[in-house]
């Protein structure tokens, strides 16, 4: 009989280096040997056939082609059976059996079907028998220490294999149960190598130009390579999964317990889909009942086990899940805690309607993400704020950021955009951002607890530094805010803004504007805060605040102050408080005339008393006249016709409305103007005026007219005072004294002082010692005193325009 090759020499090396997430280090050295041990087993195979002419029936081809389909007889324990068609043959050298044709091998753990040929290499026998041992030995001798010693390794045999026997079927075989190596080979357009236990099996497709093989070695190590291999599985919680491998190979290393699959592969796995187009890399989870080396040449399917997937490692490829799908250049996933990470250009993460895409996406089992890339890119979907049955589409582009699963808050250190119909927000960074919890949630799913992600559809919260720029709309109106640093609550539309230098500082809504700027070179920063409440905080050396009703001009608070930076806060109800070097109030009355009031210093309104307190150098202005003071003033303004807001306005509280002065008080002096006349002093002044359509109709006398002061009703006056009016001819009386006391109601202007001074253009009448000047309705004169003086001026002009009189 022709020398058979020598199997034990071919093993495949037991201890290989630990696996790599790309191309794992056992990979190489363990397909080489493999393909080594195939080549040499069709070589020993091929010589077979060549020394044996006409024995080796060609598969399907055997006389009784039904005889391989009969069932074997049930086993006793520890009972092995063989049957073959084409004869069996004994190579004693070698201790190798070959059987031929239809080749079936049955015992409590294992049905083997081998259509053409099935070798077994048989345990070295040691001590070995001498020559005239062996010339005594039974013919039968070795068959039986064979069986003897599969019996007893199959007393050994895993429990989990107790439970059901796997089933082999392929063309070809080897067994060597002295070197543990088992080979299947199909050839091309064979039948398939099935190995099957269960539900769980591997199947290894020939074709055309390619045969079917297996290779697994003592360790437990398996390489299968073919035109396709399937893989179905059930894991110890009973869920089934399957891989599809168009790849053409699978390694298996079971220190690891980690399959390797190229090319072009399938995995169907309880808890989602994974795709890969350049290779899969699949770790299982160790099996503490699997098969121990040295068992026997099944316990490499033992070690083989799909208990658990452990992870997952997806090459140029993707992975579905309930909920989100993953895809990148690399994809490794971990079965157990959810856990993922996708690596490479354009690496994406999906989840509902919304897509990340960055270089890389790492999400960890507590659902926190990490996005890393220099060009982060995000597409959502979220519910409208005005319409719930409308869904916004919006993107984000940023640079690396990550996300808290525990807070719900985004964080990035680089320039950050996000756009949509009803949010357009940019800020160079770094920024923060709370997101809002979504309504109507679906329950997590249990396969993935750690994707908190996809419980959020929107910004609540957002703190962000150098360049910021926020525009948003919601049920409470419009917001626009722009400063260098600003924190925002878009659900509560809460703002804090500062700015530095001349950079500007800006919130504005709907009808609303605030702003405020610090002058070039100073060092403090500009600051606007607004509440929920409406209530509004700035400072700047700039600083101004607009509310404009619709369709009607606007209120206006404007402080400039250079040197030290001014304030302003306006609460709640609409009262101002405001400190700076030069402040300006505008509002406008019921007829919508401009009603002002400048100051410097100081500032404070109450606005449903319409109280008014400034400080020093102020100027007050409306239709009906002006008042000034060189201090402080404390006035009463006239409310006016309450003006339309628009509908849900926040800053409705900003709409000021006052038909001019009621009454005003200053102790440092001051002037009134109306058409009519004027005063003014330089001690205290108090001063009141009538509303439109209240001054009195002057008595008509003997005179054509009776002139009046307008809209001032009374004053009061000290210190230098000095008062011009017109008497009943027209002429331009001026009256000069230390006080004055006015009632337009009687009409009566009276002056006192140690002197007082009665004048017109032609004529100045002096009084000392005691003194006062008494004028009426009509400005006709009475003057008193100790001494009195008159002197007249362009006498000639005086006569002329005394005859034109008469």
């Amino acid at each position: 009989m022709t020398r058979l090759f020598l199997l034990s020499a071919l093993a495949v090396p037991a201890a290989l280096a630990a696996p790599s997430t790309s191309a794992p280090e056992w990979l190489a050295p363990l397909r080489a040997d493999a393909q080594r041990l195939v080549a040499q087993w069709q070589a020993a195979s091929a010589e077979v056939d060549a020394a044996l002419p006409g024995l080796a029936a060609p598969p399907g081809e055997s006389d009784d082609a039904d005889t391989a389909d009969n069932e074997m007889p049930e086993l006793a324990e520890g009972d092995t059976l063989a049957s073959c068609r084409g004869g069996l043959m004994f190579d004693n050298a070698n201790s190798t059996l070959i059987y031929l044709d239809q080749v079936q091998l049955l015992d409590e753990r294992l049905r083997l079907l081998a259509e053409h040929r099935l070798f077994v290499r048989l345990r070295s026998m040691d001590p070995r028998p001498d020559a005239a041992q062996k010339a005594e030995e039974s013919p039968t001798q070795g068959v039986q220490d064979v069986q003897q010693d599969i019996t007893e390794r199959a007393r050994r045999v895993p429990q989990q294999l107790r439970g059901g026997r796997i089933t082999i079927e392929t063309t070809e075989a080897v067994a060597d149960t002295a070197s543990n190596i088992l080979l299947l080979r199909s050839p091309a357009r064979g039948i398939p190598v099935l190995v099957a236990q269960g539900r769980n099996s591997i199947r290894i497709q020939p074709q055309e130009g390619r045969e079917a093989l297996l290779v697994a070695d003592a360790a437990g190590n398996v390489f299968m390579d073919g035109a396709h291999i399937s893989l179905r599985w059930v894991d110890d919680e009973g869920r089934e999964g399957k891989m599809e491998c168009a790849g053409g190979s699978i390694t298996y290393h079971a220190a690891t317990h980690t399959l390797h699959l190229p090319g072009l592969t399938t995995m169907e796995h309880p808890r989602g889909t994974f795709q890969s187009e350049s290779a899969l890399t699949v770790v299982l989870q160790p099996d503490p009942d699997a098969g121990k080396p040295g068992d026997s040449y099944l316990s490499q399917f033992a070690k083989m086990s799909f208990k658990g997937v452990e992870s997952v490692a997806v090459h140029q490829g993707s992975a579905k899940f309930d909920g989100y799908a993953a895809s990148g250049e690399l994809l490794q996933y971990n079965a157990r805690t959810g856990a993922c990470l996708v690596n490479g250009p354009n690496a994406s993460l999906t989840y509902n309607a919304n897509t990340i895409t960055a270089d890389r996406i790492a999400l960890d089992e507590s659902g926190n993400i990490a996005i890393d890339g220099n060009d982060v890119r995000v597409a959502y979907e979220r519910p409208s704020r005005q319409n719930a049955d409308t869904k916004l589409h919006g993107t984000v582009r940023c640079g690396a950021l990550q996300f808290d699963a525990a807070t719900g808050k985004v964080a990035t250190q680089a320039p950050i955009a996000i756009r949509d119909d009803e949010l357009d927000f940019a800020a160079q960074g770094p920024t923060e951002l709370t997101l809002r919890r979504a309504e109507n949630l679906r329950p997590r799913p249990d396969a993935l607890p750690s994707f908190a992600l996809a419980e959020y559809d929107g910004v609540a919260t957002l703190a962000a530094h150098r360049g910021v720029r926020l525009a948003a709309k919601s049920e409470q109106g419009d917001v626009a805010v722009m400063g260098d640093e600003v924190q925002a609550d878009l659900v509560r539309q809460e703002a804090t803004v500062t700015a530095s230098g001349d950079n500007p500082l800006v919130v504005q809504g709907s009808g609303f504007r605030a702003a405020a700027q610090t002058a070039a070179g100073a060092d403090a920063h500009s600051f606007l805060q607004v509440t929920e409440q409406g209530e509004i905080t700035l400072s700047g050396s700039h600083i101004s605040i607009e509310h404009t009703p619709d369709g009607q001009a606007p209120s206006a608070i404007v402080a400039l102050s250079p040197q030290s930076p001014a304030e302003l806060h306006v609460n709640a109800a609409g009262d101002i408080s405001l400190k700076g070097e030069d402040i300006g109030i505008e509002t406008h009355d019921s007829a919508g005339n401009s009603v002002k009031a400048v100051c410097k210093g100081s500032l404070t309104l109450e606005k449903e008393a319409g109280r008014l307190v400034t400080g020093s150098a102020t100027r007050m202005q409306a239709a009906q006249g002006s008042f000034a003071s060189n201090g402080p003033v404390t006035a009463t303004l006239r409310p006016g016709t309450p003006r339309t807001a628009r509908q849900n306005d926040r800053f409705a509280h900003l709409n000021y409305s006052f038909d001019g002065l009621q009454e005003a008080s200053t102790p440092a002096g001051g002037s009134i103007r109306t058409p009519q006349g004027s005063m003014q002093c330089s001690g205290p002044m108090s001063v009141a005026f009538f509303a439109d359509g209240e001054a009195p109709k002057p008595v008509r006398a003997a005179s054509p007219q009776q002139p009046g002061l307008g809209n001032l009703k009374s004053a009061r006056a000290e210190g230098s005072v000095a008062l011009a009016a017109k008497d009943s001819t027209g002429r331009v009386l001026r009256a000069f004294g230390d006080t004055l006391a006015l009632d337009a109601v009687t009409g009566m202007k009276t002056l006192t002082g140690n002197t007082v001074t009665l004048s017109d253009q032609y004529n100045t009448h002096t009084a000392s010692g005691g003194a006062s000047i008494t004028l009426d309705a009509g400005n006709n004169a009475r003057i008193h005193g100790a001494t009195q003086r008159t002197t007249a001026t362009h006498i000639h002009d005086q006569m002329e325009q005394q005859k034109k009189g008469n």
